[in-house]
Order: C-alpha cells, then structure tokens, then sequence
C-alpha cells in the first residue's frame, strides 16, 4: 500500500515523542586552515578553528588520536581533517541523493493509475440529486450520526486546493497525542484518497505497512452542487475515531487554504529534510488542537 519513502531514512529515532532514523546534518563543516607542512608552529589551529572542527560530528570519533596527530604529525593531521570534510560531503551527497530519489518516487507514484471507491458504495447518491449543498452537508452528517466514522462535507474551491497542495506533497507525518507523548503517523495521498500507518510500521515493514485509515474524497458532486464528501472509518484496534479526527484536521491545518506558513513545513519535509524538526509539528498541534471539534459537526 505505502511505496518506500527516501526521505524517511533522514529522520532520527527517539522516544515516543519522535521519530526515526538518521537526521541529515547541515552546516556540519569546517573551514579548514591550509598551512605548509615544513613547520609544526605553521599547523597548529587557531582555538575558532578548532571550535569550528570540533562541531563536525564526525570528529569526536577521532579527537584524541587528532590531538596527537596535530602535536606530534601536522602533515598526518591535516591529511585526517581533509578525510573528516571528504566524509561529511559524501553525507551531503547522499542527502542530495535521497531526495533525488523521492522525486523519483513521486513522479512514479503520479504515472500509476488512481482508482478510488465511488460515493454509491457508501450511500444513494439518487437521494441528494435534488438537494442543495447546505442540505447535503446535513444529510451527510445524519448519515454519520452512529458510525464510527470520520466525515466531512468541503466546499469545492477549498478541496481544489487541498487536492492541489496533497498531489504536489503527497508524503508527510503527523502527531497524535499518547499517554505522556505523542505517536506519529505517516501520511501518503494518492488519486482521492489518503492514507495512514503509524510512522514506526512504517520504518520496519515500508510499503507493505498495513493501513490504520483511508479517508476518501468523493467528487462526484463537486462540479454540480460544489460540495466534496470525505468519509474514513479507522481500524479502532490502532486509532480510535478522535485520533482520526486528529489527522483529518492537521490534513487540513497544513494543506488547507488557510495552512499559512503551516504549509512551509510540509515542503520542508520533502524538499530540505536537514531542516526538518519534529517538535514544530508539536508545537502547532498544541496552538491548533482546540479546532478538533470541526469534525465532529461534519464542517471542514
């Protein structure tokens, strides 16, 4: 169901209130001072320089044997500091490299064919033919009344953007509050519909990471009453119906036509991962959580 996301190897692994793998450093380097190898005096680093080295994470690994080196083999010691910014320009490239990849990735996921369930299977669209987009948006919503369900009925103009921003940037990860923490789940849109599974399966099963919730847009009545319906039933055995409201609401504080600098974020994530930090995603589910209620009127 998930295809292999790149991008997702730039993460770090924390506690429950991160997630994982490696975080691609920036601005990890040095600049180096070029000095002749005749006079041990002429090799010594200045303290800034030093400073500057000491911040590239490759050096601790080495620090004393350099210590020695700078003391004892200038030229041995620059030798070692040129192979200290030799590796950590392979890790930028390889950071290039990922997100090269997920380009890849992105443009395949757009050439497959997008197949989405139709709004008949989920009621009879015969019976909101003569209805208004107001009268819809109730019906929709007695519909859901005893479903353990998300819905929401969005108006047309706002779901061309949504749609526009989620095809654009189909890959993206969300934050749900558990016990003292939170647990992230990954997001990947594909034709009408997104999908979810929690950021940890994920990392461990990739593509083949179960779904925990579709949500679906149905467009069939969007050119006509101007009105699209969205409709998710979570597996309650991994998200319960408020978690999924949860998502459904950040779906739309970060790609909705009022996502702001929001949606900074989520091209962050795919476009520059090294500036990447899951705590401001944290931080906004904190200002926003307030707003979860929209679902529960069936209003986007």
């Amino acid at each position: 169901m998930f295809k292999h996301s790149s991008l997702l190897r730039s993460l770090t692994r924390r506690t429950c209130t991160s997630f994982s793998s490696r975080q691609l450093k920036r601005g990890i380097g040095c600049s180096c001072a070029r000095f002749s190898a005749g006079n041990p005096k002429e090799a010594e680093l200045t303290q800034e320089e030093m400073d500057k080295l000491q911040g590239n994470p490759y050096f601790g690994k080495y620090a004393d044997k350099l210590k020695k080196l700078q003391e004892s083999k200038p030229d041995e010691f620059q030798e070692k500091v040129d192979a200290l910014e030799r590796e950590k320009k392979a890790k930028e490239e390889e950071g290039r490299k990922a997100a090269e990849e997920m380009k890849a990735e992105l443009a395949a996921a757009e050439a497959k064919p997008k197949v989405s369930s139709s709004l008949s299977s989920v009621m009879k669209v015969e019976l909101l033919e003569d209805k208004t987009a107001d009268e819809i948006t109730e019906i929709w919503k007695s519909y859901h009344e005893k479903k353990q369900a998300v819905f929401a009925s969005i108006p047309a103009n706002q779901y061309d953007e949504l749609h526009r921003k989620l095809s654009q940037f189909p890959f993206f990860v969300y934050p749900v509050p558990r016990g003292t923490g939170y647990q992230y789940f990954y997001q990947q849109f594909n034709g009408q519909e997104c999908h979810f599974t929690p950021l940890a399966l994920y990392q461990l099963q990739k593509e083949d990471a179960p779904t925990c919730l579709t949500l679906t847009h149905y467009t069939e009545l969007k050119d006509s009453k101007g009105v699209v319906l969205m409709h998710g039933e979570p597996d309650l055995s991994v998200l319960s119906v408020y978690e999924a409201q949860l998502l459904a609401l950040q779906i739309k504080m970060y790609y909705g036509v009022y996502s702001g600098l929001k949606f900074n974020l989520v091209r962050q994530f795919t476009n520059t991962p090294e500036r990447f930090r899951h705590m401001d995603l944290v931080k906004e589910f904190e200002n926003y959580k307030k707003d979860s209620i929209f679902m529960k009127t069936g209003e986007y």
